[in-house]
């Protein structure tokens, strides 16, 4: 699957649900946008989630498919804005915007010249 849209900052997939609405859900369900299927590809797009810090775990992207490709796109989230769970994964020139940036667990991934803008929400 390809999602190809008009520029990281011109178009945006949004959402706000957190694990403090909903504590018994999954990470993958309460995410804004979740990968399951292999060989996805996205390019120039923005992924929000706008639940903010009070709502605890607070997810933009999550992936769990191999072969995942996101080029110029822009993860915006509070707690593991981007959760890369497992398998293949490159993210090249994307920018991360949050507290707690990246989470991942059994997974080979391939992070090239990724913009790291931290501390959205200052402490």
């Amino acid at each position: 699957m390809l999602i190809y849209r008009e520029g990281m900052t011109n178009t945006m997939i949004s959402g706000n649900l957190s694990k403090f609405e909903y504590p018994k859900s999954t990470t993958a369900a309460i995410t804004t946008f979740s990968v399951l299927g292999d060989n996805f590809i996205a390019r120039d797009i923005k992924f929000v989630n706008t639940a903010g810090p009070e709502k605890y775990q607070v997810i933009a992207f999550h992936s769990k498919s191999n072969h995942t490709v996101l080029f110029r796109c822009v993860f915006y989230g509070y707690t593991d804005t981007l959760y890369a769970h497992i398998r293949e994964q490159l993210y090249r020139k994307c920018d991360i915007v949050g507290m707690v940036d990246l989470s991942s667990e059994r997974m080979v991934n391939f992070i090239n010249k990724l913009g790291w803008l931290k501390d959205l929400y200052p402490l």
